[in-house]
């Protein structure tokens, strides 16, 4: 997957370790590699978000990613 920010593929990077580390023996290679896209696509999509509602609820947005990314990394 090719992202157009470098912090967010760093971020990406460090959360498919975090997976890696953390997996568990019910997840296959296909949802493990999922996860890691899904994460890829959060991080895409808030930037494009920032561009396109700057003024949007920080708190709330940031909330709602913490609770998504726990979920993800398992």
């Amino acid at each position: 997957m090719q992202f157009q920010h470098a912090a967010v593929e760093e971020a990406v990077v460090r959360a498919k370790t975090m997976l890696e580390t953390n997996r568990r023996p019910e997840w296959s290679e296909a949802e493990l590699q999922a996860r890691s896209d899904v994460v890829g696509l959060l991080f895409e999509g808030l930037l494009v978000h920032e561009a396109d509602a700057p003024a949007a609820n920080r708190a709330a947005l940031t909330q709602v990613v913490a609770q998504t990314m726990r979920h993800l990394l398992g």
